[in-house]
């Protein structure tokens, strides 16, 4: 029987905790796999914005993301494709 946890498959075998500095300045510190971020980690970015949480190949996909004093839950994991809601332009 397989139970599924979250919604991306990762293996810990090949994962090793890093410190990864971004080329806008960020920073990420967390498990890394051939150099992206790639499991639990938290990255800080320059404009002082949190993400702690998943990250699948160098993407946040769920946890945390803390910026200017809020705390907001995110999770791009189980969401439907963004139906095209934007509001016709006005002539």
């Amino acid at each position: 029987m397989t139970i599924a946890i979250s919604c991306l498959a990762w293996s810990w075998a090949s994962a090793r905790a890093e410190n990864l500095v971004r080329a806008d300045g960020g920073r990420y510190q967390g498990q890394v796999v051939d150099g992206k971020a790639e499991g639990q980690g938290t990255e800080t970015r320059p404009d002082g914005t949190i993400l702690k949480g998943r990250f699948v190949k160098d993407a946040f996909v769920e946890g945390t993301m803390r910026t200017g004093g809020w705390v907001v839950p995110f999770s791009n994991c189980h969401s439907p494709p963004l139906a095209d809601t934007a509001a016709p332009a006005k002539k």
